[in-house]
């Protein structure tokens, strides 16, 4: 089985409104490759509004976080650095390509970023509580 998570870690220096040019395109990508797009057509122009708002002000955005298969997340980091991950409960290896694709994406639109698998903690403290 593939992953739970694929996490986009962007270069130092990132500020949230640098992904601003290609988020869109790639919220869009994300629910189309997902299978999250809604039957309401508004629905969707809703959530991206929404996140092109914040990212233009500099803000974290929401990303795609409803109780469906998948998730689109921008957790906080002590660090600073901005990262977006996508996850779903279970491993699968639709997770892999859905961030192949996303990588692919955010590397046309000149976001320099690194991926990484399986890095939320919650995960990891499961693991371990298993072993």
């Amino acid at each position: 089985m593939g992953p739970r998570s694929g996490h986009f870690l962007f270069k130092k220096g990132t500020k949230w409104k640098d992904l601003l040019e290609g988020y869109e395109g790639m919220l869009k990508l994300f629910l189309q490759e997902t299978g999250q797009l809604s039957d309401e057509e508004f629905f969707d122009r809703m959530l991206v509004r929404q996140d092109l708002e914040d990212l233009t002000a500099n803000r974290k955005p929401s990303g795609y976080n409803r109780n469906n298969k998948v998730r689109l997340l921008f957790p906080l980091r002590d660090d600073g650095l901005i990262e977006m991950f996508i996850y779903r409960s279970t491993r699968d290896e639709d997770i892999v390509r859905v961030t192949n694709l996303i990588s692919d994406y955010l590397n046309e639109h000149k976001l320099d970023h690194e991926v990484k698998w399986d890095e939320m903690f919650l995960y990891e403290l499961k693991e371990r509580r298993r072993k």
